[in-house]
């Protein structure tokens, strides 16, 4: 019973990384100035980079945790807007960085 708890969480924690990914570069593209033009797989995929690299910033700099355990750990007791906020800005490092590989831009 415990490996399928094990399989549960792993399965939930790609479930809400892509939908957070999804979200994260959504909310990039929309911030970033002339707008990106990319896929929507590579925007997904800027987004989850965004996820990790700006929780991964964020929870080094405020020593909140060691490290990345397989858990986004909230630092406060309610949304964590201070983490996301850094997520928000390595996503839009992402999908710029996407965009100049993959796509063009539009004024």
């Amino acid at each position: 019973a415990r490996e399928g708890i094990r399989g549960m969480n792993t399965v939930w924690f790609l479930i809400t990384t892509i939908i957070g990914g999804a979200i994260l570069g959504g909310i990039a593209q929309l911030l970033i100035p002339g707008r990106a033009t990319i896929p929507v797989w590579a925007t997904i995929l800027a987004g989850v980079i965004g996820m990790f690299v700006g929780s991964l910033v964020y929870y080094e700099i405020f020593g909140v945790q060691k490290g990345f355990n397989g858990n986004w750990e909230n630092t406060t007791r309610g949304i964590d807007w201070w983490r996301h906020a850094w997520q928000v800005g390595a996503a839009m490092i992402a999908v710029g960085a996407t965009s100049r590989v993959l796509g063009t831009r539009r004024r």
